[in-house]
């Protein structure tokens, strides 16, 4: 597992790295970044698995760079880490995996280790089999799980490595990822239009041309929404509606 660290203060991000590699062998800490800035800018060449990322940074504000890692890679795990307790329920509600607070524990790190290996097994195992024999998706409804016919979904909107469904009945929370979803739904009626969308197909009620070659879907059950077609996907949606 591949793992960076986001952090100025040198001395913390020297600890940081000899507790992973004494609390798990297999992670392997691939660089250490003093900046947001230039977090951003290695994060697609670096391609870590998870971050371990400082709140107060000197240049950016860790929360902001959390949002735009999440929006380059919607299945990046991140790991906050900060001598604040403040910012807790704001890290919660970016889907963060963790929130670890300085001085750093060993016994502490292996919590939160245990729990990135076991989001990483529930997101490989996805949906499951016999999900798909029944053409349901599971959701969250207040405290409850429930089902949804996937034939009810009108579009599917990524929230960070999260996802929510909007059905004519309603809004849920999924369990997965936009991009698990994907895999779930490719021999159906559903297509990407853009890196945080999924459409049903068959609720498609009017394209609108938008700039630079790109558009805007309207969608029966859903008045007042437009949803963007990006341009990448623009020729592909055309051509499955032989338009």
């Amino acid at each position: 597992m591949k793992a960076l660290i986001v952090e100025d203060e040198e001395y913390s991000a020297i600890e940081l790295k000899y507790l992973l590699k004494k609390v798990d062998k297999s992670i392997k800490v691939i660089g250490i970044i003093n900046s947001g800035q230039k977090a951003l800018n290695a994060i697609k060449k670096l391609d870590p698995d998870i971050v371990f990322l400082d709140i107060k940074l000197n240049d950016l504000n860790g929360l902001e760079i959390a949002k735009s890692l999440l929006s380059i890679d919607e299945d990046i795990k991140i790991v906050f880490t900060t001598a604040y307790d403040e910012y807790a329920v704001k890290a919660f509600e970016l889907n963060a995996l963790d929130y670890v607070l300085k001085p750093f524990s060993e016994e502490r790190l292996k919590k939160t280790i245990e729990k990135i290996r076991r989001n990483i097994e529930v997101e490989a195992a996805g949906p499951g089999k016999k999900f798909d024999e029944v053409k349901k998706l599971p959701v969250k409804s207040d405290s409850k799980l429930i089902f949804v016919d996937i034939d009810e979904i009108i579009y599917i909107e990524a929230e960070g490595r999260n996802s929510i469904i909007k059905t004519a009945g309603g809004v849920y929370k999924s369990l997965y990822s936009l991009k698990n979803i994907e895999e779930r739904l490719k021999n159906s009626c559903f297509f990407r239009v853009h890196k945080s969308y999924i459409i049903n197909l068959k609720k498609i009620r009017e394209i609108i041309p938008w700039f630079n070659n790109t558009y805007l879907i309207k969608l029966s059950g859903c008045e007042g929404i437009e949803i963007p077609v990006s341009k990448t996907k623009a020729n592909e949606l055309k051509s499955i509606l032989n338009i």
